[in-house]
């Protein structure tokens, strides 16, 4: 069932005019219900280009210029979905040449034509096609079956006759005057006259057959699509054992079943079909087989003759298992024996028998030769992978409850002295995308080992599991021995990591394995080499691979009797680029880091292998690379620019970087720097007033604002004045520390906003309300949220929007504003506001109404719809809402489609109907 979604008068609250910059309160949206019989007027949501439309109960599927595309869609209730998009596109991609699964055949009634649809609503084949043309049905759309319907094309053309069925789609059975023929509906013709009482067919046979069972004068016999009899009528008949092959085996003749050879009518009693062209016949309690012309394949001197497929058989030739005197033997289907029948057992794989002989097994070729004589409890075969995907067989041996393996290649047999023996493979039952290796594992007592095909040990029985340890290194095996890994060489047979380790991780990009002593937290760590040379020491508590190559360590240490953590760098050759002993270790860019050692700081340049000192107790980084904040007492500090290696004579409070607040000498806050720029609020008299600087400390925007963001989001920072006083706090003042602002809590006082760009140019006018709980939820990347108080209206909080640039592309008139999830366009809201300032309003609401604009403001339809519909359901903390055009909305009681460009289609209908008909 497709999904419709239609909005409520009670989807939105007031909060939501932030649309998809703030989610304050729960949206609620209701389903349209599935109606158990449709409305005879309705229309249905577009999917990839088609809607459907009913009208005066007729159906059928327009396009998005509101034309008349086609009737019908075959299977639609998956068109669209991305389950069967990605389907399609992987069908195409790895078989391009190949006709792709997942189409969808449409009918036009307009002019009985036929066409084939991709599930993204391209056109494969363009409705031009006759149901019949080949183009069109090499696509085996649509399929029908023993009980579908008829086609439309087809349907036309079967009318005439009293009734009809399926047969192969090509060919039907017809019914006129009470008797049976068959039509041609591609010639347009009767093939077989109407002259037979009853028809059957094997409808449910993979491969129909070009025949029909027929019944004339109370007996059945075989008539073929050319009107010739195959059979002749002297058989009852009960639809059972269907086929649609040479063979009937549904036949009765003097109440006793018969098997009937169709190409020459030769009929077969006491026989028993077996395939292949034999049956299998009883005479005298005994058993043999003939073929399908009588001729003795096997004299009837058998207890029984079957078919070991019901037992166990593989390989292109298929064989017989004879059964005499309790024992069993095998013989090919030209009647050549390989086996008499003194075997307890026979199992078949491939050119090899395993059979049993006085309570042992053993192996044999397609000769009857013993391969390995009589004397093991069991043998079943063994299949080796290898990495070019061959496989070779081998035989594993059961002995005494032991086992081992035979390579009939090579002949190489190792005893049976495990516990168990299969193909090397990792993973859950080998699923991985590791290559394989070619090998036998051997396991005993919990521990396991690697064979070759030659019977030579290649990784000793030491080890409790092993795993690949990656693609790139198909020879590199990850081992475990009592709990503790290790890297096992193939290729050398030797550990090229002892098993010592609580983990090892590889790096890709830097071809190293990071390892620890321990499994989890705790323990050594170090870093080796794919081929285990040591790069970093096992003696640190962290090892931390960055992204330019370096590689951070970590550890405990003493210092004084007190435990400190210091850190280090080593590059990937092993070399150390910073000795391990900085308390901090931190890049400030690829080029420049920050250290801290013994409470001094200094600047590192890692290619230089420079430190320089930083004459400051205390030094924090701002969020540019280009400056630090540092400090003599941690309560001012000055920007210090790191290139330059120079600081700046301006001071600043550092409250958001120490949590120190100097409340005998209160001066400018400054925050984190983004987008090049900090905000700092900045003592005017006993208040605080904010504005931005840049990294060199040059006001880039004036410090006059009350209110501002407090960084700067997509190059956009929202200013404002007015509402409640930032007050500086004073020398023993009781209040919590300052932060910087004191924002507006009162939906009525008067501060307002606007916004400036990062060079400090006002782009929207301090004009519109501004509400506390806002923030940077303002901006979002493409537009920035207007808000205006409509004190007409109980104080509702409208919205709009303006672009970077400045331009109000939507006047802040709507309650709600939510952007499509394809970036085409906005839905807005107007009326029906119950809580404003959380304070309900149950009388004088406004009605909702909806409209639509484009993704630049411009408005496709006024806010002056009663409803619109969704594509798919939209839940409770969705900030936008999946529709795309044409829209399908409610106006004037009908609901109607409208364009991306506000043109109306011609359709209208009073309900919604799903895009799948009933």
């Amino acid at each position: 069932m497709s999904v419709m979604m239609k909005i409520t008068k009670s989807t939105f609250s007031l909060i939501s005019v932030l649309l998809f910059f703030v989610v304050t309160r729960a949206q609620i949206v209701e389903v349209s219900p599935e109606q158990a019989e449709e409305t005879e007027n309705g229309l249905s949501r577009f999917v990839n280009g088609y809607a459907r439309v009913k009208q005066e109960g007729r159906s059928f599927y327009i396009d998005t210029t509101g034309r008349y595309a086609f009737d019908k869609m075959y299977n639609a209730k998956d068109f669209g979905t991305i389950h069967a998009e990605e389907l399609y596109r992987d069908e195409t991609k790895n078989a391009p040449g190949e006709i792709p699964e997942t189409v969808f055949a449409v009918y036009r009634g307009k002019d009985d034509k036929w066409g084939i649809l991709a599930p993204d609503g391209t056109w494969v084949l363009k409705p031009e096609y006759s149901y019949f043309d080949a183009a069109f049905r090499k696509y085996g759309k649509p399929v029908q079956d023993w009980n579908s319907a008829p086609v439309p094309s087809v349907s036309s053309r079967l009318a005439r006759f009293e009734d009809y069925y399926v047969l192969d789609g090509k060919h039907y059975g017809i019914k006129q005057d009470g008797k049976w023929g068959v039509y041609d509906i591609t010639v347009d013709k009767m093939i077989v006259p109407t002259a037979y009482d009853e028809f059957d067919y094997c409808g449910g046979c993979g491969l129909k057959s070009d025949y029909v069972y027929a019944r004339r004068d109370g007996k059945w016999g075989i008539i073929s699509f050319k009107n010739e009899v195959l059979v002749p009528f002297r058989y009852d008949h009960m639809h059972w054992n269907m086929r649609s092959d040479d063979w009937v085996l549904s036949f009765t003749r003097n109440s006793k079943p018969v098997v009937v050879y169709i190409p020459t009518a030769k009929e077969f009693t006491d026989a028993e079909w077996m395939g292949g062209g034999l049956l299998k016949i009883k005479k005298e309690g005994k058993t043999g087989v003939v073929d399908r012309n009588g001729n003795t394949i096997l004299p009837p001197v058998y207890d029984d003759i079957r078919e070991p497929s019901f037992y166990f058989e593989e390989g292109p030739e298929l064989h017989l298992l004879l059964l005499k005197d309790g024992l069993k033997g095998l013989a090919n289907r030209k009647g050549n024996i390989i086996l008499e029948p003194q075997y307890e057992d026979i199992r078949i794989y491939g050119n090899f028998f395993v059979a049993k002989m006085d309570g042992l097994y053993g192996l044999l070729n397609t000769r009857g030769e013993d391969v390995l004589p009589p004397g093991y409890d069991d043998i079943y075969p063994v299949d080796v992978k290898h990495s070019d995907d061959s496989v070779t067989r081998l035989f594993r041996l059961e002995e005494m409850e032991s086992y081992g393996f035979f390579n009939p290649g090579n002949g190489v047999l190792v005893a049976p002295a495990f516990r168990k023996v299969q193909n090397a493979e990792s993973g859950f039952y080998g699923d991985t995308d590791d290559v394989p290796l070619g090998l036998v594992e051997v396991g005993y007592d919990g521990m396991v080992a690697l064979y070759d095909l030659n019977g030579n040990e290649i990784m000793p029985m030491q080890y409790e599991e092993w795993d690949h340890y990656d693609k790139n290194y198909p020879s590199v095996l990850e081992v475990t021995r009592k709990g503790k890994k290790g890297l096992f060489d193939l290729n050398t047979k030797r550990e090229i990591l002892p098993s010592v380790y609580g983990w090892i991780k590889k790096q890709d990009s830097l071809k190293l394995v990071a390892i620890s002593t321990e499994s989890y937290g705790g323990g050594k760590q170090g870093v080796f080499t794919v081929e285990g040379k040591q790069v970093v020491p096992v003696e640190y508590d962290e090892v931390r691979f960055l992204e330019n190559g370096l590689i951070l360590v970590r550890k405990e240490t003493n210092n004084n009797g007190m435990s400190i953590e210091v850190s280090g760098l080593f590059d990937t050759k092993g070399r150390e680029v910073l000795p391990v002993k900085y308390e901090t270790v931190s890049p400030l860019d690829e080029n420049v880091w920050l250290l801290r050692k013994e409470q001094r700081h200094y600047l590192f340049r890692p290619q230089k292998r420079k430190i320089i000192p930083l004459d400051y107790p205390a030094v924090w980084e701002t969020g540019s690379p280009e400056v630090l904040l540092v400090s003599k007492d941690s309560l001012s500090g000055q920007l210090y620019n790191v290139p330059e290696r120079k600081a700046y004579s301006e001071k600043y409070g550092t409250y958001y970087y120490s949590d120190l607040e100097d409340r005998t000498n209160p001066i400018s806050l400054i925050h984190r720097f983004s987008g090049g720029l900090a905000r700092v609020d900045k003592v005017t008299g006993d208040r605080y007033k904010t504005g931005f600087i840049d990294t060199e400390g040059k006001t880039i925007i004036p410090f006059v604002y009350d209110i501002a963001s407090d960084a700067v989001k997509h190059g956009m920072i929202m200013l404002g004045k007015g509402g409640s006083v930032n007050r500086v706090h004073g020398k023993n003042k009781k209040e919590a520390p300052g932060t910087g602002i004191m924002e507006k809590t009162e939906a009525y006082s008067d501060a307002v906003y606007g916004y400036a760009d990062s060079t400090g140019q006002i782009v929207v006018p301090l004009q519109y309300d501004y509400y506390k709980s806002i923030n940077l939820s303002y901006i979002n990347k493409d537009h920035m949220v207007l808000l205006k108080t409509d004190r007409k209206s109980m104080g509702e909080t409208l919205a709009g929007l303006a672009s970077h640039n400045g331009k109000v592309i939507l006047s802040p008139v709507y309650s709600t504003i939510l952007p499509f999830n394809n970036r085409r366009g906005f839905l807005l809201r107007t009326g029906g506001t119950r809580y404003i300032n959380d304070v309900f309003y149950g009388r004088d609401v406004p009605p909702v109404k909806f409209g639509i604009a484009d993704w630049k403001g411009k408005i496709i339809i006024p806010a002056e719809l009663d409803d619109v519909a969704f594509n798919s359901v939209m839940n409770h903390f969705d900030t936008s809402v999946d529709m795309s055009f044409p829209v399908l909305c409610l106006k004037y009681g009908q609901w109607q489609y409208f364009t991306r460009d506000g043109k109306n289609l011609s359709w209208k209908a009073g309900d919604i109907i799903e895009f799948v008909g009933n």
